[in-house]
């Protein structure tokens, strides 16, 4: 993730926290970063969906 996503990230979570969200608790956040290569994206999204499974 570059800075503007982090930026959006972090905004998201600062969001989430004020409707009650909180890490850990009732929210986790997992991130996943192909570094700008698409070829990365399916296998990426695979594994994020094999480890909520998981959970």
């Amino acid at each position: 993730m570059n800075d503007a996503r982090v930026e959006k990230l972090l905004g998201m979570r600062e969001g989430l926290a004020r409707m009650g969200y909180s890490e850990g608790k009732n929210i986790d956040f997992i991130t996943a970063n192909a570094r700008s290569r698409p070829e990365d994206l399916d296998r990426l999204a695979a594994e994020l969906i094999v480890r909520n499974l998981v959970l």
